[in-house]
């Protein structure tokens, strides 16, 4: 609808009307009172479809924005989580460590006459992508591989996508993996046919991420394990020259570093925990009996028996596994017969079982985390794994030292304490990540 030139305005209606009053009943003045009511009209609605159109304006532009909030939550929230990735080959898992195997270990002998193993139901692993992650492919790509623990014997994979919520692993592709338990069920099996499951998994990553449009040759991975996990990663990552997937640094969450029952230390009960973790705290300590043998009575806890299960199920395996007499006084508490033949033998193998033994100059970056109210796996193994990189001349390795953590690393981190020691773990692994982490050096992740 056209109007004329003249500007329209409540005021200058008003004043027409005040100089001109209207006589009622006039054909003329009911003309222009009729005139007059379709101007203010007109004016009127001129004037609501103005304040309609910028009140609307402005809601659509904050509605508009509130969803561009909204999206990007989403994107953050959101995950590809695949499930159940079997990491098998024709239900085999490759023996690496048998006699015809690139692993073979002579005095360990030909493990499971060198056959492969046959696949069970735990070989199996979970992927949880996020996805930002899913959308540059293209990109340099962290996986997160967690290795559970429970002493070889239990645990089950962790949730890879609550994992993968967590802020510290949010650029990261995180994959969780079931292992073969060494219990009753597989006593036949070895330690080292978990390191072949461990081989297998990324192999199994390196394959599904690449059929999915990842660059296997931007792919790299940190190794992540709690406890027997923690052990199991050390072990693998050390041990393993050629691993699928480029491992660029570990997360030791208390692993056990030694199986040697003389070695296994903790700090003794009703002691204050040690201040620092500097060898010559160690040996201070080892003076003052602070430090006391994982099964010995002094405890106050009934050790042996989880002596007894670290040995039986990491070690033992099918070459041992007939020998309980005689490598035990008594099986039922776990007292070991250091006087036998078999535990004399059995001794001179653990070493093939231990991190430390592969530590060389070029190993892996790896960041320890130990609590000093730990009577599992206390401090010194720490400093066992310390003292092995500092004889390589390797610097690559350092502690978050949780004072009063338990084997549950994080308990007792409340208060102002707990708030300094996580603040410093976060530190630490970021650091980690920007030290030695493509896909920090190179996405520009902060």
């Amino acid at each position: 609808m056209e109007m004329d030139e003249r500007d329209y305005n409540l005021v200058d209606v008003e004043k027409e009307i005040a100089k001109k009053p209207i006589t009622i009943g006039s054909k003329k003045n009911k003309l222009n009172i009729i005139l007059l009511a379709l101007v203010i009209f007109l004016i009127l609605v001129i004037a609501t479809l103005i304040i309609l159109y910028f009140t609307v304006l402005k809601k659509n532009g904050e509605e508009k924005k509130e969803g561009d909030s909204k999206d990007e939550e989403k994107k953050e929230e959101f995950f590809y989580v695949f499930t159940n990735i079997k990491t098998s080959e024709n239900n085999k898992i490759i023996n690496s460590f048998g006699e015809k195997g690139k692993n073979y270990i002579e005095e360990i002998g030909n493990i499971n006459n060198g056959n492969d193993y046959n696949s069970t139901d735990r070989d199996n692993l979970d992927l949880c992508i996020p996805y930002g992650v899913m959308e540059n492919k293209t990109n340099y790509t962290t996986i997160l591989l967690d290795i559970h623990g429970g002493g070889w014997i239990a645990g089950y994979k962790n949730d890879a996508k609550e994992l993968c919520k967590d802020e510290i692993y949010k650029n990261f592709i995180v994959a969780t993996m079931s292992y073969t338990l060494l219990n009753g069920q597989y006593k036949e099996y070895h330690l080292f046919r978990i390191i072949d499951e461990i081989h297998a998994a990324l192999t199994t990553l390196k394959y599904f991420l690449t059929k999915i449009g990842f660059d296997e040759n931007k792919l790299e991975v940190v190794i992540k394990g709690e406890s027997a996990g923690s052990h199991l990663s050390l072990l693998y990552s050390y041990m393993i020259k050629d691993p699928p997937i480029p491992i660029k640094m570990i997360i030791n969450n208390v692993g056990p570093i030694t199986l040697n029952p003389d070695y296994l230390l903790q700090t003794k009960p009703n002691a204050d925990p040690l201040d620092n973790i500097t060898q010559t705290d160690i040996d201070n300590a080892l003076n003052k009996s602070l430090l006391i043998p994982m099964n010995g009575s002094a405890t106050g806890v009934l050790m042996n028996n989880t002596m007894g299960m670290m040995f039986i199920n990491a070690l033992f395996g099918k070459p041992f596994f007939d020998s309980f007499n005689e490598i035990f006084s008594n099986i039922a508490t776990g007292e070991l017969n250091k006087n036998s033949s078999k535990y004399k033998e059995l001794m001179t193998k653990v070493k093939y079982f231990e991190p430390t033994t592969y530590v060389t100059e070029e190993s892996i970056p790896t960041l320890c985390l130990y609590g000093g109210k730990d009577f599992m796996l206390g401090v010194y193994q720490y400093a066992l794994l310390k003292k092995a990189f500092e004889k390589c001349n390797n610097n690559n390795i350092s502690l978050v030292y949780f004072k009063y953590g338990t084997h549950l690393i994080f308990d007792n981190s409340t208060g102002e304490y707990g708030k300094k020691v996580n603040e410093t773990y976060k530190e630490e692994i970021y650091r980690y990540y920007k030290s030695y982490l493509d896909s920090y050096k190179k996405n520009n992740y902060v």
